[in-house]
């Protein structure tokens, strides 16, 4: 599971919340300014 995703219940992830946690873990990689900010961020659940 991504870093940024954290499901209660041992859910599984819908395919939106891998995709928008992957796409935090990347903008953590590659932003060094949100880089600390960022590293503190945890989803549970996204809607679209």
């Amino acid at each position: 599971m991504a870093p940024h995703l954290q499901k209660s219940n041992g859910a599984a992830p819908s395919q939106l919340e891998l995709n928008v946690a992957q796409s935090l873990t990347d903008l953590e990689k590659n932003s060094p300014d949100l880089r600390k900010d960022l590293r503190a961020v945890a989803i549970s659940a996204v809607k679209e």
